[in-house]
């Protein structure tokens, strides 16, 4: 290339690249030096709310990087040496909240933000990454939660992974105590609801006791154990718009064994990511619909007492048909002994004639179900559920 061509090629890069560059308005906002860290953070997440979200755990990616803290390495790598977090997409973020309550016995936002320090992440990142895939595994393994969905409150993770470094020391036999005290607290919080509002403050109160009556059953024992209170009523009319009940009941039904309408097979993590297994209606909503009552309310197909987990094959079988006539189907193709004990697994009781799901009767069998339900959930946590009778 010639001297002339390269001066107008130099020139066209100039005027194409370089001058709209020059003069390009960079949008900046400008902060007192006195704001504070979380009204920054907020500031952040708001300017970054396209493309890639950014929070507080970018924020402090960028504080700790002079320290030689590279907090995106640190999670690239957690979730590289331990699969279950993506599988349950666990937020890098709550990792940082469980080392803040480890550190400074808290999970608050402004906490996180203002308290946490590089040196708390060195001494606390592995431990605390460790506790929330072995958390993970507990729960799929005891409690039921086979399945994201499955979990109630990814919030309740954070005190439990806190606690973890302190059980995996606990050897012998009393490590079974601890991790049972530990299921019991995961169960008491799922059924009063306990994380439902102010989930952050009710994990710093949680891990604060948590922390002593594990391994001392003589502390005083979190709020879901010490004051659990649920009422069959809260059972008999709560919908799935409760997410963390439903999901909870689900988990529950797992745990006694739920097995897979289809093939009778028991219902593990892997069956129920590959057959896609989920929640469906016993009572189908479209029989429901303009049902009612002999007050004349009509019925609500969405009662978690009406959500059982069922796999496509079956659903799509079920379609709109009345109980009575699809059971009758899987009756026929089952056997009575069969299709009785996959029932039982899903905690309904139906092995007499009078089974209401022989009559199509949807009162009937919410009564009825929910007195197994109530029983399964007085066995996991170790407390009473009011009867109406008791009030």
């Amino acid at each position: 290339m010639d001297e002339k061509s390269t001066k107008k090629l130099l020139r066209q890069f100039r005027e194409r690249y370089l001058t709209p560059l020059r003069s390009y308005g960079f949008p900046v906002v400008t902060l007192p030096s006195h704001t504070k860290i979380e009204a920054v953070a907020t500031v952040f997440e708001t300017l970054n709310n396209t493309g890639k979200p950014l929070g507080p755990f970018e924020l402090l990616t960028a504080r700790f990087y002079p320290e030689d803290v590279f907090l995106r390495d640190l999670w690239d790598q957690a979730v590289a040496d331990h699969e279950i977090l993506e599988d349950f997409s666990i937020d890098a973020y709550s990792v940082l909240q469980a080392i803040t309550l480890r550190a400074r016995n808290s999970a608050q936002r402004s906490d996180v933000l203002r308290k946490l320090e590089a040196s708390d992440v060195q001494a606390n990142w592995e431990a605390v990454v460790r506790g929330f895939a072995r958390v993970l595994d507990l729960l799929q393994a005891e409690c039921g939660v086979v399945a994201p969905k499955l979990l109630p409150y990814t919030m309740l993770l954070v005190p439990m992974a806190a606690v973890w470094d302190d059980i995996a020391k606990v050897k012998g036999p009393e490590q079974v105590n601890v991790l049972n005290r530990l299921k019991q607290f995961f169960w008491c919080t799922v059924f009063s609801t306990n994380y439902d509002q102010g989930a952050n403050s009710q994990a710093g109160a949680d891990y604060a006791k948590l922390k002593y009556w594990l391994f001392d059953s003589s502390q005083d024992a979190p709020e879901a154990v010490s004051e659990f209170s649920l009422a069959e009523s809260s059972l008999r009319t709560a919908t799935t718009r409760r997410k963390a009940l439903n999901a909870g009941m689900l988990a529950l039904a797992v745990t006694t064994g739920a097995r897979d309408f289809h093939n009778g097979m028991k219902l593990t993590a892997e069956r129920v990511k590959a057959d896609k297994i989920d929640s469906h209606h016993i009572f189908p909503k479209a029989f429901l619909n303009g049902k009612s009552d002999e007050k004349g309310r009509r019925f609500n197909s969405e009662l978690v007492l009406n959500r059982v987990l069922i796999d496509p094959v079956t659903n799509k079988t079920i379609g709109a048909k009345a109980p009575s006539i699809y059971f009758q189907a899987l009756r026929e193709t089952l056997g009575e002994k069969e299709l009785v004990e996959i029932l039982r697994s899903h905690l309904m009781d139906a092995d007499d004639e009078d089974d209401p799901l022989r009559k199509d009767n949807y009162e009937e069998f919410i009564d009825r179900r929910l007195d197994d339900v109530i029983m399964a959930i007085e066995s996991v946590t170790g407390k009473g559920v009011t009867r109406e009778f008791d009030e």
